[in-house]
This record gives C-alpha cells, sequence and structure tokens, in this order.
C-alpha cells in the first residue's frame, strides 16, 4: 500500500507539472476543490474506481480514491457582484448584504423580467493579460447557484463565438433545460451566459448566488521554442449596455462657436489636455450673464451665448456652452442633472472624458470649479464626488473665483451649488441636439426633477439614493421606474484600443483588437516602430528572433488617434 501512495503521488505530481488544470469535485455542484500534496490523503483508500483525465497526457490513470475528482481545463466562479455588474442587468438589484441579485421591482410590477447577460468569458485567458494557446472549447458545465421560490423562475441560455470584441458570428442563444447544464460547443474560444429571472410575487423572488463555468479545452499546440511577455500594457474596456448619442464635432454651429471666440487658442501656453480643459472652463465661467425666460431651454448655442459672449440662462446654459465647445475642439462631453439629498439645491453640469487619466472628470462651468481627491490630489468624476458627498468625507475644491461671469472670492460651494448637490443623479444620454433636434423636452434645464418625463434617461441610485413613488418633494409625486445603479451603465470607458491574443504557430501570434472610441474608424499597428494603418482584426503578426512589440491604436473618423495598448515579447 506504501507503493501505492508514492505512484498515486508520483502520477499526480507528473500530471500537474505536465499542464495548469484545477481540480474539482465531479457532482454537480461543479465547485473547485484544490487538492495539494497535504490532501494526498484522500487518495488512499476507497472502494471507488475513476480515471485522471488530463487532456495533454496520453494515458488515462485509474485510481482509487474517497472523493470522485475530474480534472477540468479551466474554471470560473463568478460571484453576485460580477454578474451584476456583467454585460447587462436590468432590472436587477444587487444586494451585497445578503450576497445575491434579484429583480429590481422598485417602483415597478411583476409582470417585468429580469435580464443578466455575462460578458464574453475565455476560459483559457480569463484575465485577458497573456497569449493563450490556440484552443477551443470542447466540454463547458454552467452551474447556476439559486433560489428559486415557487412560482418564481429562472431560464438559462448560452452562445458561443470566437469574436471577443464583437458580436459577429456568435450562435443565437440556446436555450439550456435548467440551471445547471452541460453543452459541447466544440470549435468555439467563448461562451456567455444569460438568466431570465421572473417573480411570482413582490415578495417571493428569485435569488442568484453565483455562477461557476468548467471547460475542457483542446489540446494546446506544441512548439519549439517558449515565449516570453516581457509586458502587456492592455487597455480595460468598459462598455456601457445603453446608447449614447454623440454629437458630430464638425457641425456647422459648433464650428461657428470655435471660430468666433477663437477657443482653439484657450490654453495655448498649457502643455497637459487637463490645463487646456481648465482654460476652457475658465473662459466660459468669466461669461455675464443675463436670464433666459424660454421655457424648456434651448440646445441651441445661437439662443445661448450671445455674439459678444454674454450667456443667456443659467448653469444648464453654461454647461451647454462647455460640452458644445469640448465637443467641436474634439474631446467628449455630457450633462448632468444633480440634486442635493438633503437639500433642495439642484444643478447642472459636466463631466469629460480624460484620455491622459483614462477617467471622467466633473466640471462646473457656471462656477469655474472643479474637485480633487483629499488624499491623491486627483480630479474627481461625478460618482467619486457623490461617494464622498454621502459618506460625509473631505474633499477639496479647485475654484478659480468666477461665479456666473462675476469675481466672487467667497462663495460657497460647499452648501449652495458644490459637491452637495451630487446625491440624485440624471446622465442626459446624448449630446447631439444640434445635429438632431427631437425628442423635445418640457422642462429641460429645470434640474433633476425638471424634466415632465423622468424616465428619459438614467437615473443613478444607491442605498443613499433610491428610486422613489411620491416622496420626493421637487419632482412633484412622479415616479422614477428608469433607474440603475451599476457603475458601468454611466462610467463606461472610451477612446482605447484592446487586444486578445493567442498564439496559432511557432513564431505566429493571432491578435484580435477591440476598441471604445466613438465615430472608430480603424486600427493603427506598429511592429517593432515599423506602423501599418488600416491594419485588419484578427491580425497576424510574425515573430522575429529576439524582442518583438507590437502596438495598436483606434482611430476615429476625424484621423485623431486614441490610447493604445501594447505588447511586448521575447521569442
Amino acid at each position: 500500500m506504501k507503493n501505492l501512495h508514492i505512484i498515486i503521488l508520483l502520477l499526480l505530481s507528473a500530471l500537474l507539472s505536465a499542464k495548469t488544470m484545477v481540480i474539482f469535485k465531479s457532482d454537480s455542484s461543479c465547485t473547485p476543490v484544490f487538492l495539494g500534496i497535504a490532501d494526498s490523503g484522500k487518495l488512499t483508500s476507497a472502494n471507488s474506481m475513476l480515471s485522471i483525465y488530463s487532456k495533454s497526457v496520453a494515458v488515462n490513470t485509474p485510481l482509487t480514491a474517497i472523493d470522485s475528482i475530474k480534472f477540468f481545463d479551466a474554471a470560473i466562479t463568478l460571484s453576485p457582484e460580477m454578474l451584476y455588474n456583467g454585460a447587462f442587468a436590468a432590472p436587477a438589484y444587487y444586494d451585497s448584504l445578503n450576497s445575491n441579485v434579484t429583480i429590481d421591482l422598485r417602483n415597478r410590477t411583476v409582470a417585468e423580467s429580469c435580464v443578466i447577460i455575462t460578458d464574453p468569458l475565455d476560459l483559457s485567458d480569463y484575465g485577458n493579460g497573456t497569449v493563450a494557446g490556440n484552443r477551443t472549447l470542447t466540454k463547458v458545465l454552467v452551474r447556476v447557484k439559486a433560489s428559486i421560490p415557487a412560482g418564481s423562475t429562472i431560464k438559462c441560455y448560452w452562445s458561443v463565438g470566437n469574436s471577443f470584441f464583437t458580436d459577429s458570428g456568435w450562435s443565437s442563444w440556446n436555450a439550456a433545460s435548467g440551471v445547471n447544464f452541460d453543452i459541447a460547443p466544440v470549435g468555439n474560444k467563448f461562451i456567455k451566459v444569460r438568466l431570465v429571472l421572473k417573480a411570482a410575487l413582490i415578495t417571493e423572488k428569485p435569488l442568484v448566488k453565483g455562477m461557476t463555468i468548467c471547460a475542457d479545452l483542446s489540446p494546446a499546440d506544441r512548439f519549439v521554442k517558449g515565449l516570453q511577455i516581457t509586458s502587456f500594457e492592455n487597455e480595460k474596456i468598459v462598455k456601457g449596455p445603453y446608447p449614447f448619442g454623440w454629437e458630430d464635432r464638425n457641425n456647422a454651429t459648433l464650428k461657428a462657436l470655435i471660430t468666433r471666440f477663437r477657443l482653439d487658442t484657450c490654453g495655448k501656453d498649457s502643455t497637459t489636455e487637463f490645463g487646456k480643459v481648465l482654460a476652457l472652463l475658465d473662459w466660459i465661467a468669466r461669461r455675464p450673464n443675463v436670464t433666459l425666460s424660454t421655457d424648456p431651454y434651448p440646445w441651441d448655442i445661437n439662443q445661448v451665448i450671445t455674439q459678444t459672449g454674454t450667456i443667456n440662462g443659467h448653469c444648464m446654459s453654461y454647461a451647454e456652452v462647455m460640452i458644445s465647445a469640448l465637443t467641436a475642439l474634439g474631446m467628449y462631453a455630457r450633462h448632468w442633472a444633480i440634486e442635493g439629498i438633503d437639500n433642495n439645491n439642484n444643478h447642472e453640469v459636466v463631466e469629460y472624458w480624460s484620455n491622459t487619466m483614462k477617467k471622467w472628470i466633473y466640471l462646473d462651468p457656471s462656477l469655474d470649479t472643479y474637485y480633487k481627491s483629499k488624499s491623491t490630489g486627483t480630479p474627481l468624476s461625478i460618482i467619486e464626488m457623490h461617494n464622498i458627498y454621502v459618506n460625509k468625507q473631505p474633499i477639496t475644491c479647485v475654484d478659480a473665483k468666477y461665479h456666473y461671469g462675476v469675481y466672487t472670492p467667497t462663495y460657497n460651494w460647499s452648501t449652495k451649488h458644490g459637491y452637495t448637490t451630487t446625491g440624485h443623479m440624471k446622465l442626459t444620454e446624448r449630446n447631439n441636439f444640434h445635429s438632431q433636434s427631437s425628442p423635445t423636452f418640457n422642462g429641460f434645464g429645470q434640474g433633476f426633477c425638471g424634466f415632465t418625463d423622468l424616465n428619459m434617461w438614467h437615473n443613478w441610485t444607491d442605498k443613499f439614493t433610491p428610486p422613489y413613488n411620491n416622496l420626493h418633494y421637487n419632482c412633484g409625486g412622479a415616479t422614477i421606474t428608469c433607474h440603475s445603479g451599476r457603475m458601468r451603465d454611466y462610467w463606461y470607458t472610451l477612446n482605447q484600443a484592446s487586444c486578445k491574443a493567442k498564439r496559432s504557430g511557432e513564431n505566429t501570434i493571432t491578435v484580435e483588437f477591440g476598441n471604445s472610441q466613438p465615430f472608430f474608424s480603424h486600427y493603427t499597428v506598429s511592429i517593432n516602430g515599423q506602423t501599418a494603418v488600416n491594419a485588419g482584426s484578427p491580425y497576424s503578426w510574425t515573430l522575429a528572433n529576439g524582442t518583438n512589440t507590437l502596438e495598436v491604436t483606434p482611430v476615429n473618423t476625424y484621423g485623431e488617434k486614441g490610447i493604445p495598448s501594447r505588447i511586448n515579447i521575447i521569442y
């Protein structure tokens, strides 16, 4: 028996050194069980026989074991939070206290279904940070941990494909037989899972506690030489599920605005993107202000700013000028209507996407302010300011002292229209009002509750700002049903290139490109400093002996380059 123990341990050692694998119980739970030398006693005696299965080892070796075990090539366990923050989840509610995802029926009826869709899942390179082998799925086990009350349902669907960044070539959604199912998607590399939740009663909702996906992959190709990845600066694209209507920066009205006030010279002495933006912010805040009686407020730059530079209206008008100018100057900016939680102060502000800081940044063009982290000094987005506000933490206001065109050195930004209005927040999900005037908006520009239809665009919700019904003093008892507490629905990324790489030959890597760039046109690829324009995806990269570098950059229809990704490999 002692010799048998030694043989078993030697076999396990050989298998584990032959490939990276995870050991699982082979019951229906598909739950990872990591076994090491300390667990070898589990393999000493039992009455059942099984085979240890490994794709890269030719011989199946029978072993006697207490626990049934099976070797899978890879597995992914998705927590409730990960499922909630996947490609799509609505109307969904993530209960972090009880660790589940369920239907969000606040201000809704049980007639609605909740749909949860994962991002494309790559079982061979889940982190998207390496050069994977040229392997495809051969068998996949999906196990959904859930609680389903009588009368409620959870229906599962799956789709497979070979394109990570696009929907091209993906299969249609296939209905699974239950919440635990096995499929054989031979020849496909990626998988997505969709869950549809339906409640019988508001008090009897199905709960999703997590999902585990186990997979076997096709045999890995064997090559003479290995690869050493010295760096992989791969942009992490976060896509929101709701489209944003971006304005054409070549719109004649916007170009006339830039020409009329020579706004392209703002910040000409600044060497940074943010410095130029702050110069524009200060120029707008210095514009004199007169009351505009139009209701609703027009998103028409010719009505909002006069030929002499006077701004008609209030904070909404200043925000429109800032967004229009940034758009015409080649940046991406958007409008927010916001309101305090414990006061009736409402405000209209701007966020712009910073390529250099790779984040959204809050700007207040009517008060000439932005905000920084007290600890790091980093400019903040509106959600970062919201979290500071509701948690009563310190913040730094950078105030250039011009407020609605008037120099005001002691303006009380903390209690009036400063960060304490970042409570209830609504994102205007387009800024293309000059090229597309409809639909019109009754009460547009009258703050968070100024819209006749509060559910035209998404409202941010969390435990501090839940959706309300006949509770909010400023919204006339209207019911909000269009809301979300998912970060990626609002704070997605822009202007990036990303890539997914696999080794497809002895000296060949196939690279698929993806991007988050509005008005995307094509990719520019640089190989060891030599640039190829209009590179297609997937791209075949031939390695030379020694150091190899690939850099991919997105280019939009205006000829402007976005944020690149880079891979450095020694072959």
